[in-house]
């Protein structure tokens, strides 16, 4: 069962992919359509984090792709280190040697889960990163501090492409 907060998130996106923190170590939630989902088991994973300074405030973004056939399916999920729960999601990623995808279907319902190794370079680019993110995030002006704003921009300026 998908908690509620997460649910509502969820239904009002046909693709999503968030992050989230369990008593096992770090998640991330992908939800897809089934069919999408099918196709994605077994499938080798890519991932990398980036970080793209606005004026609205640091995003992060966790890039998964998923090199399947006949082009890769890239999800994202976007971390905001101004938000307690991300700031401490990242944090643990920068710690933990493994990481669980959670895939649900378009009805929220549990498809499968994969486990990726964390290993130590991919660790200390998460390291790097946040660190990276919270010095900009103490440069910002707090009064124009805005994660929406700072969403669109990003997705704007630097949409998800296939590998």
């Amino acid at each position: 069962m998908v908690p509620e907060q997460i649910a509502r998130t969820l239904r009002s996106q046909a693709r999503a992919c968030l992050g989230l923190e369990t008593p096992l170590g770090v998640g991330f939630v992908i939800k897809a359509p089934r069919a999408e989902i099918d196709r994605l088991r077994g499938a080798p994973v890519k991932y990398a984090g980036e970080l793209f300074p606005t004026d609205y405030g640091p995003v992060v973004r966790l890039v998964f792709t998923f090199l399947i056939e006949p082009r890769p399916l890239v999800m994202a999920a976007r971390l905001n280190i101004a938000d307690p729960h991300d700031h401490r999601l990242l944090r643990r990623l920068m710690a933990e040697d493994s990481f669980v995808l959670v895939f649900l279907d378009e009805r929220l319902r549990y498809v499968f889960s994969q486990r990726l190794v964390h290993v130590p370079v991919m660790r200390d680019q998460f390291a790097r990163l946040t660190e990276a993110a919270a010095r900009y995030l103490l440069d910002c002006d707090v009064r124009a501090l805005n994660w929406e704003r700072a969403c669109a921009d990003v997705a704007l300026r630097f949409p998800l492409r296939s590998a």
